[in-house]
């Protein structure tokens, strides 16, 4: 099941989105040859997700009230940090 979709801002020669699933992976996909680029697995089920403004990184925010930093070309997460207030975790 898709969660969530997200396309990269600026991509000259491909075209970058981030597929959320709700099986706590993320899929990022080239377009252009359709095929996944990178996979990255989340410890629980992301809900939205952005790219950051010139597509270096993206932040997903996840169901345990967590926010992730991941670099997309490799798939690691950079930074994950923990947000108080519930509502606001659920959309980056």
């Amino acid at each position: 099941m898709l969660a969530c979709l997200s396309v990269c801002p600026i991509s000259s020669s491909v075209c970058s989105v981030v597929h959320l699933g709700s099986d706590n992976k993320i899929f990022i996909w080239n377009v252009g040859t359709a095929e996944v680029v990178t996979e990255v697995e989340l410890p629980d089920i992301a809900l939205s997700a952005s790219w950051s403004y010139n597509g270096s990184l993206f932040v997903v925010s996840c169901k345990d009230k967590k926010i992730r930093i991941i670099e997309p070309r490799i798939g690691t997460v950079v930074q994950v940090t923990t947000i108080q207030i519930a509502h606001l975790c659920s959309n980056v």
